[in-house]
């Protein structure tokens, strides 16, 4: 059996989509922050100046986010 892969080439703000992704899970951004803080020691401040859009994704936050959302990190 063949799986195709989709990448979307769509620009859109990392936090915009962050918001889109905690909506679709039913998760609220105090939720994420609380994950975020238990698990990979992510401060509430920094998920909230992505979300924002006034701080960048690093690779290393996008590789923690995969762990929490299951949104695969290069998107």
């Amino acid at each position: 059996m063949t799986t195709k892969v989709y990448y979307s080439d769509l620009a859109l703000p990392p936090g915009e989509y962050l918001e889109e992704v905690l909506h679709e899970l039913g998760m609220s951004k105090s939720d994420l922050a609380r994950r975020m803080a238990r698990r990979m020691a992510r401060p509430a401040p920094k998920l909230s100046a992505i979300i924002k859009g006034s701080k960048a994704i690093t690779a290393e936050t996008a590789l923690q986010l995969e762990r929490v959302l299951k949104v695969p990190a290069h998107i």
